[in-house]
C-alpha cells in the first residue's frame, strides 16, 4: 500500500497541486478534493498528513482543512470497492496481481522520472492483491462441523462486550498498519470465510477509522497549533460518527442488508446461518456499509465545521508564542516533489510580505514625518529578524528536498528558489539599512532638504512598484513572468538614480550643503537602487 501510494503522489504531483488551487473556494469543493485525492493516492493517511502539512505552512486555512479532510474518509472507501469487486470477482486475486507486476518492473527501469513512478504504483498495487490472495486462501475455512472453534468465537462475538471488543481491536490494528486502507483490506479477508457477525466486522471498521487518525496527530506533533487542530479534527470526525452509528447500528445493519440483496444483487443474506453464504454476503455489505456510512456522516457533519473547528481549539490552545514560522519537515514532502514547491513559495512570499512591510516603515518614515522611536526599531529589528529566520530555514528546506529527491525537474527548481530566497534577503537588509540611515539622520540632526526628499520620495515610489510587481510573480510562480516589464522598471530606477547622483555631485561641489548630509542622501538612493537591483533578480529568476 505504501509503494502503491507513494508511487501514484510522485506521478500526479502537479495534478494534486491543481486541486489544491481550488478547493479553497467552498467546504463542497474541499470535500469532492478530499474524496479525489485519497481515491488516487489510495491512503487516507497520506491525505490527512498532507493536510496537516498545508495547514503547518499555512497553504490552507484550518476551516477549508476540515472539507478535505471529511472527503480523505469516503476516499478511503473506495479500497474496499476494488478489492470487493477485483479481489474476491470469480477471476480472483492473482489474476490482477501478477499482470501488474509484471507492468511495474520494466517501468522501474524507465529513464523518465515519472514512468518510474508509474512503475512503483503498478508494484505496489500488484504486492497488495499478491498479499491479499495470500492471506485470503491461508485464513482457515470454518464448515459446520468445526463446533469447539465455533463455541469459542461465539465467546466473543456475541454479549454486550462484543462491540467495543471489536472497535478496540480495530483501533489497534489501523494504527499498527498505520493505514485504514490496508486494515479495511484485512477485514474483508477475515469476514469472506464467515468467521465473523456484520456487528463484529462493522465494529472493526469503525476502529479502524479511529485508528487511521494516528498518523496525522504523530505528524503534528511538531507542527503549529492550527495544524494539531486539523490532526485533532480528522480523530473529533471519526469519534462523532462512532458514536451516532452506535446509536442506530441494529438499523443500519438491516439497511445494508437490503441494499445488498435488492441493488446489489447479493443470493445470500449477511444473517445467514450458514458460513459461506453470510462471508459471500458481507464482503459486498462491508464495503457498502464503510462508504454510507462515511457519506452520510460527512453530510452531516460539513453543516457543523465551526462548531467541529471550536472542540479542536479547546484541545488545542493557541501557540502565539511559539517563534516557529511553520516550515514543515522534508519527511511530508519527500514524494511529492509539487508539494514541496508549493510550500517553499510560500515560505518566499512570506519573506516578500517582510520586505513589504519594511519599505512601508522606510516611506513612512521619510514623507509622512512619523518619529524614529524606541517602539518602531524594535518593530524593524523584529521584521529583519524573521526575515533572516524563514530565509534560513527556506534555504534549509529547500536543500533537505533536493537530496530527498533526484528529480531533474525538481533539482533545477530548488536551484532557481534558492536564488530567489538569496535576493529576498539582500531585499530586506537594504530596505532595513535605508531604515538605519533614517536613524542616524535622527541621531546626529540630520535633514534632507525639501527637494532631497521629493527626488528620493520618486525613486522610492518606482522601487515600490517595482516590489509589487515582484509578489505578484512570486504568487504567480509557475506562470510565465513578464521579464520586458520587469527590465523597464529596471532602467527607470537606474536613470533616476543617475539623476540623483548627478545632483548629489553639484550638491558637494556648491558647497552649499552640509557635507554629512551629502553623504547620508547619497547612501539613501545607492541603497534603493540596489534594493530594485535584486527586485529584478528575483523576477529574472522567476
Amino acid at each position: 500500500m505504501k509503494t502503491m501510494s507513494e508511487g501514484i503522489q510522485k506521478a500526479t504531483g502537479s495534478a494534486l497541486r491543481s486541486f489544491l488551487n481550488v478547493v479553497t473556494t467552498n467546504k463542497y469543493l474541499g470535500l469532492l478534493s478530499g474524496f479525489l485525492i485519497t481515491s488516487i493516492i489510495q491512503s487516507s493517511s497520506a491525505t490527512t498528513v498532507m493536510v496537516v502539512s498545508f495547514v503547518n505552512a499555512g497553504l490552507l486555512s484550518l476551516k477549508q482543512s476540515v472539507g478535505v479532510i471529511m472527503g480523505a474518509n469516503i476516499g478511503t472507501t473506495v479500497t474496499g470497492w476494488l478489492i470487493n469487486g477485483l479481489g474476491f470477482s470469480e477471476l480472483g486475486l492473482m489474476t490482477f496481481a501478477l499482470p501488474a507486476i509484471g507492468i511495474g518492473v520494466p517501468l522501474l527501469y524507465s529513464g523518465a522520472i515519472r514512468w518510474k513512478a508509474w512503475g512503483e504504483f503498478f508494484i505496489g498495487f500488484g504486492l497488495l492483491f499478491l498479499a491479499l490472495d495470500l492471506m485470503k486462501n491461508s485464513v482457515p475455512v470454518i464448515n459446520d462441523f468445526d463446533i469447539e472453534f465455533l463455541s469459542f468465537l461465539r465467546l466473543y462475538t456475541e454479549g454486550w462486550y462484543s462491540f467495543p471488543l471489536f472497535i478496540l481491536l480495530g483501533t489497534v490494528i489501523a494504527i499498527i498498519l498505520q493505514s485504514s486502507s490496508t486494515a479495511m483490506g484485512l477485514t474483508i479477508v477475515l469476514v469472506s470465510q464467515g468467521w465473523l457477525p456484520m456487528t463484529a466486522a462493522v465494529g472493526l471498521i469503525l476502529g479502524e477509522n479511529i485508528g487511521t487518525t494516528i498518523t496525522a496527530n504523530l505528524a503534528s506533533i511538531v507542527a503549529n497549533a492550527n495544524a494539531k487542530r486539523a490532526a485533532r479534527i480528522h480523530t473529533i470526525f471519526n469519534a462523532i460518527g462512532m458514536i451516532w452509528v452506535l446509536a442506530v447500528i441494529p438499523w443500519f445493519i438491516d439497511l445494508v442488508d437490503y441494499i445488498n440483496m435488492n441493488y446489489f444483487s447479493s443470493k445470500y443474506s449477511i444473517h445467514s446461518a450458514n458460513l459461506y453464504h453470510r462471508g459471500v454476503a458481507m464482503t459486498g455489505a462491508i464495503a457498502i456499509f464503510h462508504s454510507l456510512f462515511n457519506i452520510i456522516n460527512a453530510l452531516i457533519q460539513i453543516h457543523f465545521i465551526p462548531q467541529i473547528i471550536a472542540i479542536s481549539k479547546r484541545l488545542v490552545p493557541s501557540d502565539e508564542g511559539n517563534k516557529k514560522h511553520g516550515v514543515v519537515t522534508v519527511n511530508n514532502f519527500v514524494d511529492m516533489p509539487e508539494m514541496a514547491v508549493m510550500q517553499a513559495n510560500k515560505q518566499l512570499i512570506k519573506i516578500a510580505d517582510i520586505s513589504s512591510k519594511i519599505l512601508k516603515k522606510y516611506r513612512e518614515l521619510q514623507f509622512l514625518d512619523v518619529e524614529m522611536n524606541v517602539s518602531l526599531l524594535k518593530k524593524l529589528e523584529k521584521y529583519k529578524t524573521k526575515a533572516d529566520d524563514l530565509q534560513s530555514e527556506t534555504a534549509s528546506f529547500l536543500i533537505e528536498v533536493s537530496r530527498s529527491n533526484k528529480s531533474e525537474t525538481l533539482a533545477s527548481r530548488v536551484i532557481q528558489f534558492l536564488s530567489v530566497c538569496n535576493e529576498l534577503q539582500r531585499i530586506v537588509d537594504k530596505l532595513y539599512q535605508l531604515c538605519m540611515i533614517e536613524k542616524t539622520c535622527y541621531d546626529e540632526g540630520v535633514e534632507f532638504t525639501k527637494e532631497m526628499r521629493e527626488d528620493l520620495c520618486e525613486l522610492t515610489l518606482e522601487v515600490e512598484k517595482a516590489h509589487d510587481f515582484m509578489k505578484m510573480n512570486l504568487i504567480n510562480w509557475d506562470k510565465e513572468v513578464l521579464l520586458e516589464d520587469s527590465i523597464n522598471q529596471e532602467n527607470h530606477i537606474n536613470k533616476l538614480r543617475d539623476s540623483l547622483k548627478l545632483k548629489y555631485l553639484n550638491h558637494i561641489e556648491s558647497l552649499t550643503g552640509d557635507f554629512k548630509t551629502a553623504l547620508y542622501y547619497r547612501d539613501s538612493f545607492n541603497e534603493l537602487e540596489k534594493a530594485g537591483d535584486y527586485i529584478f533578480q528575483v523576477n529574472r529568476f522567476l
